[in-house]
């Protein structure tokens, strides 16, 4: 919770993401005043509600270290780059290469849990825990899989012609 690998994961996304959901909002926007706030509204809100919740709610090699997680993170990646309804193949590509990173990541720290350095390869007491379909809490895997589901249906209707934009306009949330 304290390591500086989630303190730069939590600082670049405050400043990152809330860029991307400006771009991908920006007819939303009458002035550079609205942008500002937006993007210090989301700035906020990740840095540390988002920030704390995440701290709280998850453990080491948890749900983030699954493969429901890599289409979760592909999905996110598909819905914070491109707003360009005919350009769909570049957010496929940008998910894609995300989600195929993550899975990198992932299949590199289960090869990381067998010890080749000994007479004798052993296996760590952490292997098998990263590439999991489920994991030891079933309401967490429950919501990641529901999560997925919701995702991989708001990129069929993105494919389709009905983009989030669209989806969001109906409920006024900008």
């Amino acid at each position: 919770d304290h390591g500086r690998p989630i303190r730069i994961m939590f600082n670049i996304s405050a400043v990152v993401i809330p860029l991307f959901i400006i771009f991908r909002t920006s007819y939303f926007h009458d002035s550079w005043k609205d942008i500002f706030q937006t993007w210090c509204t989301f700035a906020f809100l990740i840095r540390f509600p988002m920030a704390w919740i995440f701290k709280k709610c998850t453990t080491h090699r948890g749900i983030f270290h699954s493969i429901p997680a890599i289409g979760i993170f592909g999905a996110f990646l598909y819905f914070l780059t491109d707003h360009d309804i005919h350009n769909k193949d570049t957010q496929a590509a940008i998910a894609i290469s995300g989600s195929v990173g993550y899975f990198t990541h992932l299949l590199l720290d289960e090869l990381w849990s067998v010890d080749f350095n000994g007479v004798a390869i052993r296996v760590k007491r952490s292997s098998g825990t990263a590439l999991a379909f489920r994991k030891k809490n079933i309401a967490t895997t429950a919501f990641a899989y529901a999560l997925l589901i919701s995702l991989g249906y708001l990129i069929w209707l993105d494919q389709q012609g009905i983009t989030l934009e669209s989806l969001i306009s109906l409920f006024n949330i900008f």
